[in-house]
C-alpha cells in the first residue's frame, strides 16, 4: 500500500481503500495510525521479548561467572593456595578501583562542562542579549577550566590561549571596548529613530552597519571581504541570514 496517491490513482482504488486516505493539497495521504495496527503491535512485542531475553541471558552469564569465581576461590582455600587467593583479591580490588576512578573522571568532566557553559552563557547574554549566540564562540575561546587544590576553577585565557589572572569582569570590559564586536553588543548597536544617541537617531532602519553590507539595496562586497577577515563568525551569521553564501564564495575565489 502506497503512502501517497495521485487523484487518478485514488479514483481507481476500491471504496474500502479510499477510506484509509485523506486529501491534502490535491494528493491523497495514507491516514492510518500504525501504532494501533496488529502488525505494529506484534513487531513491538517481538522487540520487547528480544530485549527481555537478552537481559535475562546477560544476568545468567554474570551469575555463572560469579559462581565460577566463588567455586574457584573455595577450591583454592581448600588447597590452602593463599598466594593465588591473594592475587585474585588484588586483581578484583584493582578492577573496582579503576571503575571508581573512571566514574570520578566522567563526573569531573560533567561538572567542568556545566560550569564552563554556565559562565559562557551568562557573559554572552550580559554582553549581547538576544544576539548572545554570536558572542558565545568568542567568549568560549577565552575561557578554560582548571583543577586547583582539588576544585574546578574558571580561568580567562589571554590571546595566546594561556590561562591568566584576568577576571570575568575584565574580559567583559575587553569585549565592550573592542570595536569589532560593537554591532553585536547591547547598547552599541545601530538603532532607529527611537535610539538614545545624543538625540540623533539612526533613521528608520534598525540594521547594523555590517548588516547593510549584506542587504540587497546596500550590498558592499569589499566590506563583506573585510568583515570576513576581521570577524569570521559575524560574517558567517550575516551571510546565512541574507542567503548570499554562493556570491560570497565566488567573490572569495577572485581574491
Amino acid at each position: 500500500m502506497k503512502f501517497k496517491l495521485t487523484k487518478e490513482q485514488y479514483n481507481e482504488t476500491s471504496e474500502s481503500v479510499k477510506s484509509l486516505y485523506k486529501e491534502v493539497d490535491g494528493t491523497y495521504i495514507l491516514d492510518v495510525d500504525i501504532s494501533e495496527s496488529d502488525d505494529f503491535q506484534r513487531l513491538l512485542k517481538n522487540k520487547n521479548d528480544i530485549l527481555d531475553e537478552k537481559k535475562t541471558e546477560e544476568q545468567k552469564r554474570l551469575a555463572l561467572e560469579d559462581q565460577n569465581e566463588q567455586d574457584h576461590i573455595k577450591n583454592l582455600e581448600e588447597k590452602q593456595e593463599y598466594e593465588k587467593l591473594l592475587g585474585i583479591k588484588e586483581e578484583k580490588f584493582k578492577n573496582e578501583l579503576q571503575k571508581e576512578r573512571d566514574s570520578v573522571v566522567v563526573l569531573k568532566k560533567q561538572i567542568e562542562t556545566s560550569m564552563l557553559d554556565s559562565a559562557v552563557n551568562s557573559l554572552s547574554s550580559s554582553l549581547a542579549g538576544d544576539r548572545a549566540d554570536l558572542m558565545r564562540p568568542h567568549i568560549r575561546s577565552r575561557m578554560v577550566m582548571k583543577e586547583v587544590d582539588g576544585e574546578q576553577k574558571l580561568f580567562i585565557t589571554d590571546v595566546t590561549g594561556t590561562a591568566s589572572a584576568m577576571t570575568v569582569e575584565q574580559l567583559e570590559k575587553e569585549f565592550n571596548e573592542n570595536e569589532l564586536f560593537s554591532p553585536i553588543l547591547k547598547g552599541r548597536q545601530s538603532s532607529g529613530g527611537n535610539s538614545d544617541n545624543n538625540g540623533q537617531g539612526g533613521g528608520a532602519s534598525d540594521f547594523t552597519e555590517q548588516e547593510k553590507y549584506f542587504m540587497h539595496e546596500t550590498r558592499n562586497l569589499t566590506k563583506q571581504a573585510e568583515l570576513m577577515k576581521e570577524n569570521p563568525e559575524l560574517y558567517k551569521q550575516l551571510s546565512t541570514k541574507y542567503n548570499i553564501g554562493t556570491r560570497a564564495n565566488m567573490f572569495r575565489g577572485r581574491m
